[in-house]
């Protein structure tokens, strides 16, 4: 079949038949029909197997494949048709966009645009801008709207991108407070049962203990058999922990060594050091833990025997639990420290220092600006000025009596300093906020501060109007204990100086001229020391 050479019904070639037409041959095995011979050489190989005895390097394409490839081209054809129009119908609208023209400025900077390369659209409000401006991205929909979940990412200007809603400056916000009450009341509750469960424990092993040593302190085998029933009460109470298991304490995660021993806590079970650097453990005598827990409910009083000294081992964990809640509520009910009392006292003369500046503020400015139009101020006006000024400056010198009070107060502990530092920093700020500017204000109700001034304030100045004292006279910037200090010594002082003024009269009586020269120079001297206290003593002083 290979050798086999197959006979078309062509003759020869001759010159005379090359000029043959030769389209619409014919298969000889299968009769059909092709429109040449490329294609008829192409059905024989493939169809009838004809192509192991043919050498035809030449390419040759089949009509399925033809019609396959013709297929491949009209889909591809179609498929970038249908892109193009998708294209156009996804393509975000521009109706709302700024044209182009020459001389167009920045929406932003106003920087004039030189080419239409420079100028840019912002998606979202269709402003012109530079590229600079409008580099910001955000979500909008093909109606240029924002849609921050189905929206495609589009330049923008700084104005759109601050104006869309929930825009934050600190990204994006989600309120989970909901969420985060009821994971605390959960683990409120939690706290609470487990809270409960272990001060039942508590009662339970306080009571089984005192009963025990009711029972077995007067035996001669008492001591043994109170500590191993002790032992064999307080694991029935709460389940412990196998000591193989476990290698760390359960709180500080020291490993246990033969120095360091292990124990259980007798509340919750759990294995924990004695370390005193640590606490992690600590057997606490049962006369104390019934103390300080009296409001549980004991069936079981101490014993009075001076010689009961048994105790309960509590973790750190355990002991919290306990007795912080009600060391919480003991220090609520208990009294204020000098610091937290000074504190209170401070806080209320702020009170009244606010409410009353206002009004002083407001009848100061009422007859400033009355003494400008050269009018005689309301004497009413006036003399409630001096009562609310008088007011003020006596509370400002309390104020500042009790902050020097409170910064030398000695502290007991680290929560007293900061508590005493913080009220130091609030009392500065508050003294530089609401007294100093005080000393700056116009003296008002005591003289007319030039001459044609005076005149007019004398026509309500000499109707027992009270006169105010400067506030520099009332402020005083030392403590309790150094006022008395100044007032000792000024006594003192003064005691000395009427001693060398009578010295002094007998000296010029005697005619001893040169002692009362003496004399002199040290009563200068003692004057000059008194008058020096009694200005930093300012009204805490004395005549």
């Amino acid at each position: 079949m290979n050798n086999t050479h197959v006979e078309v019904g062509i003759a020869p070639q001759t010159p005379e038949s090359q000029t043959v037409n030769m389209e619409n041959v014919t298969c000889p095995i299968c009769f059909k029909s092709f429109s040449n011979l490329v294609l008829l050489n192409t059905h024989l190989d493939n169809d009838h197997g004809f192509n192991d005895s043919i050498d035809d390097s030449s390419p040759t394409v089949s009509k399925q494949q033809a019609t396959s490839q013709e297929k491949k081209r009209n889909i591809a054809n179609t498929k970038s048709k249908n892109i193009k129009v998708l294209a156009k119908v996804n393509k975000i609208k521009t109706g709302h966009w700024k044209a182009y023209t020459s001389g167009s400025k920045c929406h932003d900077c106003g920087h004039i645009l030189k080419s239409k390369s420079e100028a840019r659209n912002c998606r979202k409000c269709g402003n012109l801008f530079s590229k600079w401006h409008c580099r910001n991205v955000i979500r909008l929909n093909l109606k240029a709207d924002y849609d921050p979940e189905n929206g495609k990412w589009y330049n923008c200007c700084q104005g759109c991108y601050i104006m869309r809603p929930g825009y934050n400056d600190f990204g994006s916000r989600v309120d989970l407070t909901e969420t985060f009450c009821k994971i605390r009341y959960s683990k409120s509750d939690d706290r609470e049962l487990r809270r409960l469960q272990l001060e039942n424990r508590l009662v339970v092993l306080i009571n089984g203990i005192i009963i025990l040593y009711n029972k077995y302190h007067d035996s001669i085998l008492g001591p043994v058999k109170l500590d191993y029933n002790i032992t064999t009460l307080e694991r029935s109470t709460v389940p412990w922990r196998d000591d193989s298991t476990v290698s760390n304490c359960n709180i500080c995660h020291t490993k246990f060594t033969f120095l360091l021993r292990k124990h259980h806590c007798r509340l919750c079970g759990s294995i924990v050091c004695d370390k005193i650097e640590t606490c992690c453990s600590n057997e606490l005598l049962i006369r104390f833990l019934q103390a300080v827990t009296s409001d549980l409910n004991y069936t079981q009083s101490v014993p009075e025997d001076p010689e009961f000294d048994k105790g309960i081992r509590i973790c750190s964990n355990c002991l919290d639990m306990i007795y912080v809640p009600r060391k919480f509520k003991k220090d609520i009910s208990a009294l204020p420290t000098a610091i937290i009392s000074k504190y209170y006292s401070l806080q209320n003369l702020s009170v009244v220092i606010n409410q009353v500046l206002p009004k002083f503020e407001d009848l100061l400015s009422k007859i400033e600006i009355t003494r400008e139009l050269n009018n005689v101020p309301d004497i009413t006006d006036v003399r409630e000025l001096g009562k609310h000024r008088e007011k003020l400056l006596r509370a400002f010198k309390a104020y500042n009596i009790l902050t020097k009070q409170v910064v030398t107060t000695r502290t007991t502990n680290i929560s007293e300093k900061r508590i005493q530092e913080s009220i130091k920093i609030i009392s500065s700020d508050f003294i530089n906020e609401k007294i100093l500017p005080m000393k700056n204000l116009p003296t008002i109700l005591n003289s007319g501060s030039s001459s044609n001034e005076s005149s007019t304030n004398n026509s309500f100045m000499d109707t027992g109007t009270p006169e105010v004292k400067k506030l520099s006279d009332l402020m005083s910037d030392l403590t309790i204990k150094e006022i008395k200090e100044y007032r000792e010594e000024l006594m003192v002082f003064k005691e000395q100086s009427f001693m060398l003024q009578s010295m002094i009269k007998d000296s010029k009586k005697q005619r001893h001229f040169d002692e009362v020269q003496v004399l002199s120079n040290n009563l200068k001297d003692i004057k000059k020391r008194v008058d020096d206290i009694q200005n930093k003593l300012g009204e805490q002083g004395f005549d």
